[in-house]
């Protein structure tokens, strides 16, 4: 059997790069996306496309790249009836999105990344991370949001970075980190917050890397003993 040097060079580049290209007319992602694996992960990226709503995704994937598309709607049906089981990253940033639906996320909530920046969400309503308890960044910064319900990030135990900045909040409720004992960078600067009091900061960790508003460099806060809150925080810039 004659092998090609076309055939050659490609099974030598691909070698060289580390990953190879996925081309399935099944799925309609990778008709239009570019798909491949690497180190066994199956990548989708499907950013900069011009998607208006989301393609028919592969169920193994791991990585999904949706940003810098025109999404500007998401519901519990756009990610398909099929369980992402194998999903850990999930970029929807730079969309002008300005709705998801409650129950969106049910068929990805083994992410543990989800990017949601530069969009137009205007509020984080309760139940919208229902279920997400294996998320770890999330990022919502520059995204128009004014609102964030009191239970928005209920159940978000395993947290490390929350990003809010850039957004036109003038007021969080009180308690709304109750369950973020893990978030190390908590970044609400560049919005219009007041100067906080210790309730803004019940349940996060002592010592946790904390920009909000305008608060300078180095300032603390002392919030005394309480079994609610912890006691020390210091500000960053």
């Amino acid at each position: 059997m004659t092998v090609s040097l076309g055939t050659i060079l490609s099974i030598w580049l691909f070698s060289i790069l580390g990953y190879h290209i996925i081309s399935s007319m099944a799925d309609d992602a990778c008709s239009s996306c570019i798909c491949y694996v690497q180190k066994d992960h199956l990548i989708v990226d499907c950013s900069y496309v011009g998607f208006s709503q989301i393609p028919v995704i592969p169920p193994n994937v791991s990585r999904l790249f949706l940003n810098g598309n025109n999404l500007t709607y998401i519901d519990s049906s756009s990610f398909g009836s099929v369980y992402l089981r194998n999903l850990r990253v999930l970029r929807l940033n730079n969309n002008p999105i300005s709705s998801i639906e409650v129950g969106s996320f049910d068929m990805v909530r083994h992410i543990h990344t989800l990017l949601l920046q530069y969009t137009s969400l205007n509020e984080v309503p309760e139940g919208l991370f229902n279920d997400m308890v294996h998320l770890k960044w999330l990022w919502l910064f520059n995204s128009n949001i004014s609102y964030v319900h009191p239970n928005a990030f209920k159940n978000l135990t395993r947290l490390k970075e929350l990003y809010l900045y850039s957004n036109p909040l003038t007021s969080l409720p009180y308690g709304v980190f109750q369950d973020q004992a893990n978030v190390k960078h908590l970044y609400i600067h560049d919005t219009s917050l007041p100067d906080p009091d210790c309730c803004n900061f019940c349940g996060l960790r002592k010592y946790a890397d904390i920009k909000w508003a305008s608060v300078s460099y180095g300032s603390q806060i002392s919030c005394g003993m309480s079994i609610f809150c912890n006691y020390y925080f210091r500000f960053v810039n």
